[in-house]
């Protein structure tokens, strides 16, 4: 239809738009009936007045008169059926598009390109090379540091030639928004080019720089520590809900460490009619040497070996070697070279043997390459406290079984251990003498018990304990930290604590037996256990620091004749390993088991047959395996160096601004549940690389930390802060001047430990949201590849013609015609 006649009509069109099906519609305004008779009344009116006979006219004249009067006539009665014209146009309506800027301090790292083409890409955003040239062109050599990939970014908008901003500008209302963790609005404005089209606010540092122009680019700031857009599009989702919206283009280097994850978000954009485009920041492979993870103790005894095991990441290194070093508050203490194959990670172990009693900074270092992309992951720290003091083991058995006669002797011998023991079928008067490790009861105080840090419970007849010393033993663990053990014997653990409140300790499920035990459960064929999963990372279950060599020790231990046949574990529980009782069809049982229970932690071994282990290798195995398990289980208890104060941070490491939660179980002196409202906690601040911790300043935030009682939980604190300035802290609660726990505070620039663009994951972000994968050479086709995706949408309009200008005009031309030829034919 003429786009002239619309315009005439009052129809306004988008310059895309088109009318696809039109047609007549009619809104009368009186009834059939009457329109009738006054149609056939003017109808009559002006025949009759052409059929008199002083109307002195040809056949011919008379015709085109009477034609002219009843056309006017049929428009004037038109008005009653108020006509309309009835219009389908079809077009790209007016819609949003969002430009999502990632603004996360991954953002800010600056890519060292030393493939060509990646060169070629830079070059291509700054608008030193054609747009449509493609990665064949040879980039201007330039000097300084690189640009980082938000600068970049911003490189890509205010390059003139691209011109991005502009062009979707004419076909959609841009929307810019920056997230990192949450969504941030960000204005347009003018951002001065120079006479590459390079924003000068990213061009600022370079000799030679001069404003040619300006380009439409929101200002971009990388300072989040938290990446997550699959929260950022479920969000934008969210706000945008019903409006006409085109889709998303996000700009991105894929990195992400929170929220949920984008390809189903984008996936239901999809649904929603959306299309998510994705622009990839950065390089997919920079060089990089990364310590991902370090797996060392919290606290250790003065004197002891202590191994840390170091993962490192290495990308763009194969062949090449690196040193990695321990330090112990700045000293040099181990040192190892590390050879790279190939692009992965690579486990290395170094060692320690502290000498002196106090809080360390330990650290492992890889030196930084002049080539890295960055240097601030080539570097872990943990607090290691070194302790003198001996830990506080109970061992209770019945009788004097094997397990228990080669336990005894290795505790006795240990040095670390102070250990008191209860024989219940023992003769009394070794209780007596001089020096004895044997005590006369079970403690029958709440104090007593709780100045234990761990309780091995052998086979013992539960008839021995009254209700109430079974519920303190319970609440040793739950309430005060500490740990419990419990070696399975034949006679009565753990079947006959069916229903006590010890079952409830336990990391295993388990039944009352319908004959003896040590009826059913002796086996005529030898027994292996099994190491799980997580028994083979395990520090508990380490024979060997090397992961095959503790698997082949394992393997080629003297097997076991006796375990007890418990259902299952708690689904709580981890299970260290397991035994396979009658055949490959069922399924094993666990062995070792481990739970946390309150806030202590119990364990389960189901066999009183370790001291087997001793044939052949002497005692090499089974001091190591009993040393490892009663220091890892009694130490637990002493990690906030307070009996009565048990201190558990959720994180040990934090970044500025970040809120840190303490949880703490705080009890009095007789060991009862501390009853105030309020207890106040005191930071405290190290002082460089040593041991010394100053108090905050009385002025300063956070100097102090009120933990609130929880309701219904006696002696249960929990609090919280604002991490301050870097640096190392201590937290200390309560009276007990050893009741404390550190933490450290770090300014790290990237959120996450990984640096390079994540392609893959770009690109099915890009698939599951129906739009397209965009590097630097492909983003001259970005405007058309959205406008392309935008989706049509018709809309129906009716345009009023019996109120329009031209149907009025239309009757006073009929009537004007009609007078002028009555004039020239000489009629009144």
């Amino acid at each position: 239809m003429n786009d002239l006649l619309l315009k005439l009509l009052g129809v306004r069109t988008d310059g895309s738009a088109s009318v696809v099906d039109w047609g007549l519609e009619v809104q009368p305004v009186v009834g059939r009936g009457w329109l009738i008779l006054v149609v056939a009344a003017l109808v009559c009116v002006a025949y009759l007045s052409y059929r008199r006979r002083d109307v002195e006219l040809t056949s011919r004249r008379r015709r085109w008169l009477l034609g002219l009067r009843w056309a006017a006539m049929i428009l004037l009665v038109g008005i009653l059926l108020r006509p309309g014209l009835g219009l389908t146009v079809e077009g790209l309506v007016r819609q949003s598009l969002i430009l999502l800027f990632d603004q996360s301090a991954s953002m800010t790292l600056r890519d060292p390109r030393v493939d060509p083409a990646d060169q070629s890409r830079a070059a291509l955003a700054q608008g030193r090379l054609p747009a449509a040239g493609g990665l064949g062109q040879a980039p201007r050599p330039e000097g300084g540091q690189p640009p980082s990939r938000l600068e970049l970014v911003s490189a890509i908008l205010t390059n003139r030639e691209l011109a991005l901003v502009e062009q979707l500008s004419r076909s959609f209302d841009i929307k810019p928004v920056g997230f990192a963790g949450d969504l941030i609005p960000l204005p347009l404005s003018l951002a001065p080019t120079n006479a590459a089209g390079l924003s000068m606010a990213s061009d600022s540092g370079k000799a030679g720089s001069r404003m040619t122009g300006s380009a439409m680019a929101p200002a971009l700031r990388a300072q989040g520590r938290q990446t997550a857009p699959g929260t950022a599009l479920r969000e934008l989702a969210e706000r945008e809900r019903g409006r006409a919206m085109a889709g998303v283009v996000l700009f991105t280097d894929g990195i992400r460490n929170a929220g949920g994850d984008p390809r189903a978000a984008a996936s239901r954009l999809r649904e929603a009619g959306w299309a998510v485009h994705v622009v990839g920041a950065g390089t997919v492979a920079p060089r990089d040497l990364q310590l991902v993870d370090l797996v060392a103790p919290e606290v250790v005894f003065a004197r002891d070996e202590v191994s840390v095991v170091a993962r490192v990441r290495s990308r763009g290194l194969a062949g090449q070697t690196a040193q990695v070093s321990l330090t112990l508050d700045g000293q040099r203490v181990d040192e190892r070279e590390l050879r790279f194959d190939a692009d992965g990670e690579t486990q290395v172990t170094v060692k320690a043997t502290p000498e002196q009693p106090g809080d360390f900074e330990l650290a492992v270092e890889v030196p930084v390459r002049p080539d890295e992309i960055l240097s601030e992951n080539n570097r872990q720290v943990r607090r290691l406290r070194v302790m003198d003091d001996k830990v506080k083991v109970l061992l209770l058995e019945e009788s004097p079984r094997w397990e228990f006669r080669y336990l005894q002797a290795l505790l006795l011998r240990d040095r670390r251990v102070e250990l008191k023991c209860v024989l219940f079928d023992g003769d009394p008067a070794i209780t007596r003498s001089p020096g004895s490790p044997y005590l006369d009861a079970f403690p029958n105080r709440r104090e007593d018990l709780f100045s234990y840090d761990l309780v091995i419970f052998g086979d013992v007849d539960p008839r021995h304990f009254t209700p109430t010393q079974l519920e303190i033993l319970s609440d040793f663990v739950a309430r005060s930290g500490g740990s419990f053990l419990m070696v399975a014997g034949r006679r009565f653990s753990p079947w006959s604590y069916r229903d006590t409140p010890l079952e409830r300790v336990l990391p295993v499920e388990f039944d009352r037996p319908l004959a003896s035990p040590a009826a059913t459960s002796v086996h005529e064929r030898p027994l292996k256990p099994a190491l799980t999963p997580e028994g083979r990372t395990s520090p508990l279950l380490r024979l060997s620091e090397d992961p095959e060599e503790n698997q082949h020790k394992w393997e080629a231990l003297p097997p076991l004749f006796w375990t007890a046949p418990v259902r299952r574990a708690k689904p709580a529980a981890q299970v260290l390993a397991t035994v396979a009782l009658t055949g490959e069809t069922d399924p094993p049982i666990p062995l070792i088991a481990l739970q946390q229970y309150g806030v202590g932690q119990s364990m389960f071994i189901g066999t009183d047959n370790t001291w087997r282990w001793r044939r052949n290798e002497g005692e090499q195995f089974h001091v190591a395996f009993w040393g490892r398990v009663v220091q890892r289980m009694a130490i637990l208890h002493l990690l906030s160096g307070s009996r009565r104060t048990q201190l558990v941070l959720d994180r040990l490491t934090a970044v500025p601004g970040e809120r840190i939660g303490v949880t703490a179980r705080l009890f009095t002196s007789a060991f009862e549940p501390l009853a105030d409202a309020i207890v106040r906690g005191r930071l405290e601040r190290g002082s460089g690389a040593g041991t010394n911790l100053l108090a905050l300043a009385g002025g300063e935030s956070g100097s102090e930390v009120l933990l609130r009682a929880v309701p219904d939980q006696p002696g249960l604190y929990q609090g919280e802060w604002v991490a301050p300035s870097p640096g190392r802290y201590r937290l200390r609660v309560g009276e007990d001047a050893q009741a404390a726990v550190d933490f450290s505070v770090e300014d790290r620039l990237v959120e996450s430990g990984e640096t390079a663009m994540q392609e893959t994951d770009l690109r099915e972000w890009a698939t599951a949201g129906g739009g397209e994968f965009f590097r630097e050479e492909d983003l001259h086709r970005l405007p058309t590849a959205v406008k392309r995706r935008a989706l049509p949408v018709r809309s129906r309009m009716t345009v009023e013609l019996w109120s329009s200008p031209l149907y009025y005009l239309a009757i006073l031309v009929l009537f004007a015609t009609e007078w002028v030829m009555r004039k020239l034919w000489q009629l009144k």
